[in-house]
């Protein structure tokens, strides 16, 4: 996530980038300014995904620069004044947080933002994945095995995985033949409304699928239905999204 913080007052703007930065260490603060104008500067020419804003400036009010056809992102209002709620709402605001900040209201706003990202992004990416086009994928590779060749049906397997730099095919009687192919080729072969990527390593089939536990609130592990050495555990970011393919998948 690429992060914009507008605030006048410089102790302020130090107080949120340091929460900002304790609290999303991943997210990147491309930038700051304490002007409605040197902000518009700014969004006219560089990608923002998240803007924190005060909103009374050194040379305005900060509505001036949303108001304007120059950013549609999210906004999460920092304010000392509450008079100006009703208006920041009729923008794209996720929340409106009163000064003094407090860590605890800036990480509820934060979260609730990454929450709503994760809900667009996993129904952008599921769209098309269940629309009804038809789309053919590729039914077979081949491995070399010493001096044979082994022609796999890629439908058929039940995981395709990374282990040591070697990437496998496994079949549901669990077993495992080494292939050429990277996971990222074996992906760009398979339908999606039969395989997943849980992460980095690992593709699985639908039917794959024998139990799914949570590991946290934000991570689940997927258990399959004969022994597999290597736990099989979906990435945070993956999970929503694995969460709506598993209801359509098939």
């Amino acid at each position: 996530m690429k992060v914009y913080l507008i605030e006048d007052e410089p102790m302020a703007l130090r107080r949120l980038e340091k929460l900002v930065t304790e609290l999303k260490p991943s997210w990147e603060i491309i930038g700051s300014s304490d002007s409605v104008d040197e902000s518009k500067a700014f969004l006219q020419s560089n990608k923002v995904d998240l803007i924190l804003s005060d909103i009374q400036l050194s040379d305005g009010i900060s509505f001036d620069i949303f108001e304007e056809d120059i950013y549609n992102g999210a906004i999460i209002f920092t304010t000392a004044y509450d008079s100006y709620a009703i208006k920041a709402f009729k923008l794209n605001s996720i929340d409106y947080i009163l000064k003094p900040l407090m860590k605890e209201q800036l990480a509820f706003a934060l979260n609730k933002f990454e929450n709503q990202q994760q809900a667009i992004n996993a129904a952008a990416l599921l769209k098309p994945l269940f629309s009804g086009e038809k789309a053919s994928f590729q039914k077979r590779i081949l491995a070399k095995m010493g001096s044979q060749i082994k022609i796999i049906e890629t439908d058929l397997m039940a995981i395709y995985f990374t282990e040591n730099k070697i990437n496998y095919a496994v079949d549901f009687q669990a077993g495992k033949i080494p292939i050429d192919e990277t996971l990222e080729e074996v992906m760009s072969l398979l339908s999606p409304k039969t395989f997943f990527r849980v992460n980095r390593q690992m593709i699985i089939h639908y039917k794959a699928i024998q139990k799914i536990s949570s590991i946290s609130s934000s991570r689940v592990k997927v258990i399959p239905p004969f022994p597999f050495p290597i736990d099989i555990e979906v990435s945070k970011e993956k999970t929503p999204l694995f969460k709506e393919w598993i209801l359509n998948a098939g």
